[in-house]
């Protein structure tokens, strides 16, 4: 039960910052899309709820891998050269930052972390839309695309 209370909490949270995201960025093109991609999220948070059970906690061996994987996706990160930096590194961190707070007993932070990875994935998912959109132009005009069944 604490855990289904867990997850809602979580749902909401995510939902909290897709409506900030959506009411700052709705006037760009480039985030059009942030209700449907947060109507999907909230879709598989309630198939996640019933298909997995609350992870266990991560043991202190865990805890040294955390750590070591988080200053190597920081290094890549916040070093002055951006070109091994992507979206994928950026949302890693912010995955094993809030590991880390939850490991160290800091559950706001935790929270953060989490409420700044679901922003990560929200700019992604509406990254990938406009490609779809993209693609789905070209093929309106003629061209010979493949939008993965998308059409």
């Amino acid at each position: 039960m604490l855990a289904i209370i867990g997850w809602v909490f979580l749902a909401f949270v995510f939902w909290v910052v897709g409506a900030v995201l959506y009411a700052v960025f709705r006037d760009r093109h480039y985030y059009k899309d942030a209700d449907k991609h947060m109507k999907m999220i909230n879709e598989q948070f309630v198939r996640a709820v019933i298909k997995h059970e609350f992870p266990c906690d991560l043991t202190d061996e865990d805890a040294e891998v955390v750590k070591d994987t988080l200053a190597h996706f920081k290094g890549i990160n916040d070093s002055e050269d951006k070109s091994e930096q992507t979206q994928f590194t950026v949302l890693l961190e912010e995955i094993y930052e809030a590991v880390e707070a939850d490991q160290q007993g800091r559950y706001r932070a935790c929270l953060a972390e989490l409420a700044q990875c679901g922003a990560v994935i929200l700019r992604m998912m509406c990254r990938v839309q406009g490609k779809i959109d993209a693609l789905k132009m070209r093929q309106f005009y003629g061209e010979d695309v493949d939008c993965d069944g998308v059409g």
